[in-house]
């Protein structure tokens, strides 16, 4: 008999969308190692369900938690995968009885005392690697080493050759860039003095269009195109010397790619989180973006020598497990 397991994100254009895609990469990687029924619960907006739904994995949707715990209630899923920060106490207080596993990602909350499982990739975690089990007998995977990703970058890891010319610039700032960094970013690109060609990739909640047509058309040296909601973003970044995003998604896949990457801060939550890592910026304090671009893309080794230490994405194995299997005697 196939294993029930539900897989619970919400997306919008505060929280981003990178736990969406991440989700789904999950989702999709259960189903391929094991025997399972995946199902996909959210209550986010319609462009959110769309994106789920090209990856032809099944939706429940819900309006309100009132719902949400009666849809756990009438289907008793074998294992229930949140991903989520703060989850509530109350809430998985109120689902627990009716799942046989309960795994939380990306969650610092009180609420991870009922989880059987909580994946920290990096909030709460300082960027550092580790497996506990705490005093409510509660595992814990730590550390970007549990980052989940898709399965394109895996096969395509390490596989970026660095030129030592810097010619061709990636700007793709999440799914939604709320601080309309793509714009921001370009707006100083327009004032370098050298020539580049830059690749921007709009999210599929990005909503500045008309804040960047005017940037794009002050544009006078920079060869620039503009696309949105691609499906080859691993060969997008290999095609480049220097990707501009946000600590998030997009940046630990160029590190599995080995891309040169710098990030830039969406908002303070980011800040906090991400303090630890050496190439996120405030871009507010950004004075000579040339200089750090330039400083950054020559010191390659460098680079790789501080990306290579984090082991980002390679505890695949180790979160597949966890979130597909559970205790028949439960």
């Amino acid at each position: 008999m196939k294993r029930k397991i539900f897989l619970y994100a919400e997306g919008s254009f505060k929280r981003g969308l990178g736990n969406i895609y991440r989700t789904i990469a999950l989702g999709k990687e259960i189903l391929k190692n094991c025997s399972a029924e995946v199902y996909f619960i959210t209550s986010s907006d319609m462009y959110i369900l769309d994106i789920i739904r090209k990856e032809y994995m099944p939706i429940i949707t819900f309006k309100d938690y009132n719902e949400f715990f009666n849809i756990i209630k009438i289907n008793n899923p074998d294992i229930l995968i949140i991903d989520q920060t703060n989850i509530l106490v109350e809430i998985v207080k109120h689902i627990r009885p009716y799942v046989k596993k309960l795994v939380h990602i990306g969650n610092v909350s009180k609420a991870n005392k009922f989880a059987d499982v909580v994946i920290n990739a990096i909030i709460g975690t300082n960027y550092k690697n580790k497996v506990r089990v705490d005093e409510f007998n509660t595992k814990y995977l730590e550390g970007p080493k549990y980052l989940s990703l898709r399965d394109e970058f895996y096969y395509k890891k390490g596989s970026y050759k660095y030129t030592g010319e810097l010619n061709k610039i990636l700007l793709s700032f999440g799914g939604t860039d709320q601080a309309n960094l793509t714009t921001k970013v370009l707006s100083k690109l327009n004032r370098i003095s050298s020539k580049k060609n830059i690749c921007i990739i709009k999210g599929a909640g990005f909503k500045f269009d008309n804040e960047l047509f005017k940037e794009v058309q002050k544009n006078k040296k920079h060869t620039i195109k503009i696309f949105k909601n691609i499906s080859n973003m691993s060969d997008v970044m290999l095609k480049s010397d220097l990707i501009f995003t946000s600590p998030g998604t997009t940046l630990y896949e160029a590190c599995i790619l080995k891309v040169p990457v710098i990030a830039f801060y969406q908002t303070e939550e980011q800040n906090n989180m991400h303090k630890d890592y050496k190439f996120a910026f405030d871009f507010c304090e950004v004075k000579n973006l040339e200089k750090i671009i330039f400083d950054f893309y020559e010191s390659y080794d460098s680079y790789l020598r501080y990306i290579n230490k984090f082991h980002f994405g390679e505890g695949k194995k180790e979160i597949v497990k966890e979130c597909s299997t559970y205790n028949e005697n439960h």
